[in-house]
């Protein structure tokens, strides 16, 4: 009627038992196979779009950063990070996702007007995003760096995003068009097969499989 408790590190997996002997040498009966699977948390993933390295924007225009993120475990921080020309870093942190979900879709916006950017200047724009990982610590990953241009005869935001949007689907209808024209091309070859195999015992199988 006594009872013990093991603590070890999950490093690795594999079969394990418990063996117990009295002061008799008896010891307990078979018991079921026991195994332990150890699962290696992964970094979060991490999809930044709305914004392209290069790109310009005009004075009062609002620079749109959104962002996905996955985690098998939660995410736990997401910040956006900007610099203007070589000033210091200013760091954004989001509150307003929920925290600890496996899947976060969040949108920064960055508004020109609110450092009283120019035309000439340089943003510099970074992501940051972590888990919840309790031990040893939570994991991060970065985004690339985007650099974009203040310039007063810059597109709209709005036609740019347009113009994108309509690229998108342009590249979209060309690959339909290429995937299109291979499927005809197998669809006739299969036809040349068929009419070259098509002979009086093809005829009477298709004949009773009909």
């Amino acid at each position: 009627r006594t009872a013990a408790v093991f603590t070890t590190t999950a490093d690795v997996g594999g079969d394990f038992m418990f063996e117990v002997v009295d002061e008799y040498d008896l010891t307990k009966p078979l018991e079921p196979d026991r195994r332990i699977q150890v699962v290696y948390d992964r970094p979060p993933e991490l999809k930044v779009s709305g914004i392209r390295d290069g790109d310009q924007f005009r004075p009062d225009d609002i620079i749109p950063v959104n962002v996905f993120s996955r985690d098998d475990i939660g995410i736990g921080e997401l910040e956006l990070h900007y610099r203007q020309n070589e000033d210091v870093t200013k760091i954004i942190s989001a509150t307003d996702f929920d925290h600890g979900a496996l899947e976060v879709t969040h949108g920064f916006r960055l508004k020109l007007t609110d450092f009283q950017a120019t035309s000439g200047d340089s943003v510099t724009v970074r992501v940051r995003v972590a888990d919840e990982r309790p031990e040893p610590g939570p994991q991060d990953v970065w985004s690339n760096q985007f650099t974009i241009r203040v310039d007063n005869n810059a597109k709209a935001a709005g036609a740019r995003a347009m113009e994108q949007e309509t690229k998108e689907l342009i590249d979209a209808l060309k690959a339909m068009e290429q995937q299109l024209e291979k499927d005809a091309k197998k669809a006739n070859d299969l036809g040349d097969t068929a009419r070259k195999a098509w002979d009086d015992a093809a005829r009477e199988q298709a004949q009773r499989l009909s």
